[in-house]
C-alpha cells in the first residue's frame, strides 16, 4: 500500500506527462474534438469573419415585461447618444418581440437623427408603460377553458394576437419599415430551428421561406408566434400548404409531412438572446 505522499507523486506525475505529449502532438483540430461531427454543418453557426460583417445590429432579447422594459431604457438611451438612428437590423425574441413591435410602430422610420427628449417620452416611453400595465395573458389563457374552446388548440394564442392588435399594433407584416431591418424570431417545432418574420419573408431556412408573408399575417401575430411561452400557451399553428415555402434544405416530401401540422412557439426555445439572424 502506498504512502499519500507517493500516490500525490504518483498522480503529478501521469498529469505531466500527458501535458507533454498534448504539447508535442500540438493543438486539437474542431474535428478531432467533435469526433464525427459534420464540421461543415457546424461552421454555418460561427459568426462570419470581420471583413464579411456589414453593418450595425440591436439584438433584443426574451424575458417577458421586464425584457421589454430593459430594453425601452436601452433604447433611450442609445437614441441619447445618437446610435439608435444608425442601426440598420434589429433582431428580438419574445419579450423582446413585444418591445420591437412598438417601436416599429411608434416611430417614423427611418431616422435622419436621435428622437428628441420629449417626442421620446410622448410616443414611445409613456405608451409602452401603460401597455405593460395591462395583463393580456389571463384573459387569453382563460379562452381555453371555455366548452367550445375546448378543441381549438389556437384558442388562447388568437386571443393572445387580439390584445396585442388592440393594445400594441395594427401593423401587418408586409407594412414593417424598410430601415431598420425589423426580425421577430419564434421557434419552427417541426424542425428545431429558428423560424423569422420579417417584412419580405417568414419561415426557416430548413423548411423554406414564404416571400413576401400573407397580406392579412399582422405583426401582432408575429408577436403572439415569438412571445407564446410553453407550457402556458399552446404553439401557433401556421396554416400554409408545402408549396408556399421556397428555398429551404429540406426535401420536398419532409416540406409536406411538416406542413401538415406545421407549428411555431416561443423563439426563446431556440435562441433567447436573438443572436443568430445577426
Amino acid at each position: 500500500m502506498k504512502a499519500h505522499g507517493e500516490t500525490r507523486k504518483s498522480v503529478i506525475e501521469h498529469t505531466d506527462t500527458k501535458a507533454r505529449r498534448h504539447k508535442e502532438k500540438g493543438p486539437v483540430s474542431l474535428k478531432a474534438q467533435t469526433g464525427h461531427m459534420n464540421t461543415r454543418s457546424a461552421e454555418k453557426y460561427f459568426a462570419k469573419p470581420k471583413p464579411a460583417r456589414q453593418g450595425t445590429a440591436l439584438a433584443l432579447s426574451g424575458g417577458g415585461y421586464r425584457a421589454a422594459l430593459f430594453h425601452l431604457g436601452a433604447t433611450r438611451r442609445l437614441n441619447e447618444l445618437g446610435i439608435l438612428h444608425q442601426i440598420d437590423t434589429i433582431s428580438s425574441v419574445s419579450g423582446g418581440s413585444i418591445f420591437a413591435a412598438h417601436l416599429a410602430t411608434r416611430i417614423r422610420w427611418p431616422l435622419s437623427g436621435p428622437v428628441p427628449a420629449n417626442e421620446w417620452e410622448s410616443l414611445v416611453a409613456r405608451p409602452f408603460h401603460k401597455f405593460t400595465k395591462r395583463d393580456i395573458r389571463t384573459g387569453s389563457l382563460l379562452k381555453r377553458v371555455l366548452p367550445w374552446n375546448w378543441f381549438d388548440s389556437d384558442a388562447e394564442i388568437d386571443a393572445l394576437t387580439r390584445q396585442y392588435e388592440k393594445h400594441l399594433t395594427d401593423l401587418k407584416l408586409v407594412e414593417l419599415p424598410l430601415r431598420p431591418r425589423f426580425i421577430l424570431c419564434s421557434t419552427d417545432l417541426a424542425f428545431g430551428v429558428n423560424w423569422l418574420f420579417e417584412r419580405h419573408r417568414m419561415g426557416d431556412h430548413q423548411l423554406g421561406y414564404r416571400s413576401p408573408p400573407p397580406s392579412d399575417w399582422t405583426l401582432a401575430r408575429a408577436v403572439a408566434a415569438s412571445s407564446c411561452f410553453p407550457p402556458v400557451f399552446r404553439p401557433l399553428q401556421v396554416k400554409l400548404p408545402a408549396p408556399a415555402f421556397r428555398g429551404g434544405a429540406t426535401s420536398a416530401a419532409e416540406r409536406t409531412k411538416a406542413t401538415s401540422d406545421l407549428r411555431i412557439n416561443d423563439g426563446g426555445n431556440y435562441d433567447n438572446l436573438g443572436l443568430e439572424p445577426v
